[in-house]
């Protein structure tokens, strides 16, 4: 009795939720779009001028989408990319209710796809909803319709520019929906955004709080497209390659622990080649530029064995939307310089989207860098006829840097512009693209890959290497020829559109990044000890040695204002060089391997280059003595400092040495020949002995 009552049960709870299930499937809405644009195919989007829907047919779901966007034009700029929420996952809610967008962890991974660890591993990395898109309706064949019309005319999940100074705040009751693109595999909506403006071009600011007059349109266009299910393609590297990389932990190199990994940021080359579409308002004048940069990465692509001319410049046909371009050029009057931006696929690394923008005006500064690096330069621009051609071979140049930055290229240097040396890629970004884009062989797995291209990499490096410290030694010697004769270009000067004050603070500036790189070389690993020795030197020589871009003619006959923006920016190249983080570094390096460069040989160069090692009979310059006080002021100031408390044995390194440079000047200060020097160093005891004394 009781088995045919429990019979009976069971059956009645099985029929209970097939006629629930069936229920929920019949009261399935259908959407109504009978009074709407429609477009699209794999995508389909229902629009009017205030709504926006996307239907999503079933086998859309488990699918990446990438969402993209970009500023069309308004505020000044022209085909800007913004930032944009990038791939998702579509997946469709167990109660058939909503849309869920995901975006899966890629921070920790299995490469290996016969680990055992593969199901657990899925299992305990479950992804949270992004974002979900409430189902308002069902169109076709099952299509799930989800509005878009808060996200698109107001909403910044989506996409995004806040950080633009000159776009305030939106007002959404002027937004609107202009049209729709259909195509193969996706759809694009553009919109029309109003932000509040003023007709001064004010901001606002605690000094400042004009309100705003006014509003302007801004045109966006946001790209939905669903991406191909294809093998992942993946190119591990290491960060000495110089490629963009996504890092992540990988399970299973090794069996204890997670191993730190990282893949290339890079395009298909090896399936399809790249168009670099060129926006109509580009100028044409230097459409060439374009075309022979492009060239060159060609040239270097075709020499890893992808085919000829894989990059592909074009201009963009008037009727083509640029937003479903993958690569545009553009020219426009807001940005300043030459600009790129960038979005890549999370998982595989692979390039989706890029935009190159050329800011009007771009050419002033970097004309100044033109006229600095080299009297062949400086000769050239004397005339102003040739102002246009160093103009075009200027960006070109800075073409090449983005080009690379767009291909995957990380932290790339701009090509020196040379009027009597062609434009060249440079040895880093050979070994970048032999790195990142050498086709992998049949049957090849993506570590076999990776160790090949390595071995055949340390081969090549060995027999080409170009110390990095004789590079920007070179460069800064060619500014040299220049900044010492001043007087000989002021024609030229005045065809840059400049004054001498400009080119003097800009040629500082040029000093200053080279410093700054032969600084970030001591302590670091990453060199021999023989090329931190020789960044020190260098550092030396052109602050204090017969180098030195203090002792010059127009520093002598020009105000005190021009030697002190000197004198600050190498202030703080001395701070970093004598940090407590340095001291430690070169402490931990000796540690580790007994041919390091250590504490006590970068001391010794500091003795060498800016206390003549403590000699009592060598002459020192009145600009040799400035760098001596300057020296000693900024290496008390970072004793002082609290900021590196961490470091704590690096700071009583640091203050041992410091002592011990007191005492030798305690002692000048008696023995010296010289009688400014004398001078100079009672008054440097006097002060800083006082100042430890009253601590």
């Amino acid at each position: 009795m009781f088995k045919t009552v429990f019979s009976y049960l069971t059956l009645f709870i099985v029929l209970f939720l097939e006629t629930t299930a069936l229920a929920q499937e019949t009261v399935r809405q259908p959407f109504d779009a009978s009074h709407m644009a429609v477009s699209g195919s794999s995508l389909r989007a229902f629009t009017t001028d205030s709504t926006a829907y996307l239907a999503i047919p079933p086998s859309a779901f488990g699918h990446d989408l990438a969402i993209t966007a970009q500023i069309d034009h308004g505020f000044d700029m022209i085909n800007c990319g913004i930032k944009s929420m990038g791939v998702v996952q579509l997946e469709l809610s167990a109660d058939s209710t909503k849309v869920d967008l995901l975006q899966p962890f890629y921070a920790e991974r299995i490469l290996d796809n016969s680990s055992e660890l593969l199901p657990a591993f899925r299992l305990s990395n479950t992804t949270a909803p992004k974002l979900s898109l409430p189902i308002v309706g069902w169109a076709g064949k099952g299509e799930a319709v989800v509005s878009l019309t808060q996200l698109l005319k107001e909403g910044d999940e989506w996409f995004s520019y806040h950080d633009n100074m000159e776009i305030r705040a939106l007002q959404p009751d002027l937004s609107r929906i202009v049209s729709t693109h259909a195509m193969p595999d996706g759809v694009t909506f553009q919109i029309e955004r109003w932000h509040e403006t003023d007709d001064n071009g004010q901001r606002f600011s605690s000094s400042n709080t004009v309100l705003p007059k006014g509003s302007k349109p801004l045109m966006v266009s946001c790209t939905l497209r669903l991406l191909p299910q294809v093998a992942d393609e993946l190119r591990l590297v290491g960060e000495e390659n110089g490629a963009q990389t996504i890092r992540f932990s990988e399970y299973s190199q090794h069996p204890y622990a997670p191993m730190p990994d990282s893949l290339a940021i890079r395009w298909p080359l090896h399936r399809q080649p790249l168009t670099i579409y060129v926006d109509h308002r580009f100028p044409r004048k230097w459409h060439a530029a374009l075309c022979d940069a492009v060239e060159k990465w060609n040239q270097a692509l075709h020499a890893v064995g992808l085919p000829a001319r894989v990059l592909q410049p074009r201009w963009l046909p008037q009727d083509s939307v640029a937003a479903q371009q993958a690569v545009v050029v553009s020219y426009d009057l807001c940005h300043k310089g030459v600009t790129n931006s960038m979005l890549c696929h999370p998982r595989t690394g692979e390039m989706l989207s890029a935009r190159i923008v050329v800011g009007r005006g771009f050419e002033q500064k970097l004309l100044q860098d033109f006229l600095l690096r080299g009297e062949a330069n400086a000769r050239y621009l004397q005339q102003a006829r040739h102002r246009d051609r160093a103009v075009a071979l200027i960006l070109q140049a800075e073409l090449m840097r983005e080009l690379g930055a767009i291909l995957g290229r990380a932290n790339g240097d701009t090509p020196a512009v040379c009027i009597d040396q062609p434009l060249t890629l440079s040895p880093a970004d050979l070994a970048f693209v032999r790195a990142v884009y050498t086709p992998m062989l049949p049957g090849e797995s993506i570590f076999a890959c990776r160790q090949r291209l390595q071995q055949r990499e340390a081969s090549v490096m060995a027999s080409s290497h170009a110390s990095p410290v004789s590079v920007l030694a070179a460069r800064l010697e060619q500014m040299r020829s220049v900044w010492q004769h001043p007087e000989r270009y002021e024609q030229a000067v005045k065809v840059v559109g400049t004054n001498m004050r400009r080119i003097y603070e800009r040629g500082i500036d040029l000093l200053n990044d080279a410093l700054q790189q032969w600084i970030l070389m001591i302590g670091n690993a990453h060199y021999s000890a023989n090329e931190q020795c020789e960044a020190m030197e260098q550092i030396g020589s052109h602050i204090c040695g017969e180098r030195s871009f203090a002792d010059s003619p127009y520093i002598r006959t020009r105000l005190i204002a021009d030697r002190q923006y000197l004198h600050s920016t190498i202030g703080t190249d001395f701070e970093q060089l004598l940090s407590d983080a340095r001291f430690a570094q070169l402490h931990e390096l000796a540690l580790m391997n007994a041919d390091a460069y250590t504490v006590d040989d970068m001391l010794a160069d500091i003795d060498k280059w800016f206390f003549h090692r403590f000699s009592a009979t060598e002459t020192m310059s009145e600009q040799q003595l400035d760098m001596l006080c300057l020296l000693v002021d900024r290496w008390h100031k970072v004793l002082g400092s609290t900021a590196d408390k961490a470091n704590k044995h690096g700071r009583e390194l640091s203050q041992a040495h410091f002592d011990r440079v007191m005492q030798c000047l305690r002692q000048l200060s008696i023995q010296h020949t010289q009688t400014d020097v004398r001078d100079m160093c009672k008054l440097l005891v006097a002060k800083y002995i006082a100042d430890k004394s009253s601590h």
